[in-house]
């Protein structure tokens, strides 16, 4: 009988570890050599761009692999989904003041990594500043 209990807890042992290493194996993770990046490269540093010099939102990314997608949203309102570099989208036409831009890029097997970037947009009228607070932006450019 002790026999036998020896070898029930041999195999009972060996079902466990083979079983925690399955476990283990279940996860199966992406790894980079370097972590992918996100660039709005049509807001400065300091998230203010003036009305006329802006065309499109582009939107960089730096990644081992070439995503699959990426989708931009400004305020929450998506513009669109790029499959392919660059990766453009047409600017909102009624895009004076605060904003916030979020890009969520599909970099493989849907795992996807996200940016957030705050931004105000404004035009010069006449050598003044419209919709935008003068205090609020000489302050931000002071800030840089």
């Amino acid at each position: 009988m002790q026999f036998k209990n020896k070898i029930m807890k041999k195999q009972l042992s060996l079902f466990l570890s083979v079983m925690l290493v399955l476990t283990m194996l279940s996860g199966v993770t992406v790894s980079y050599a370097a972590e992918p990046t996100i660039s709005f490269d049509s807001i400065p540093e300091n998230g203010l761009v003036n009305v006329n010099d802006l065309s499109d939102f582009t939107v960089s990314v730096s990644s081992d692999a070439t995503p699959e997608s990426v989708e931009l949203f400004v305020d929450g309102n998506s513009l669109g989904t790029k499959t392919a570099e660059p990766f453009s989208f047409n600017v909102p036409s009624d895009v004076l003041g605060s904003h916030t831009a979020l890009a969520k890029v599909n970099i493989g097997s849907d795992t996807y990594i996200e940016a957030q970037k705050d931004f105000t947009i404004f035009e010069y009228v006449n050598g003044g500043i419209n919709d935008l607070d003068y205090t609020f932006l000489t302050d931000a450019l002071t800030d840089t």
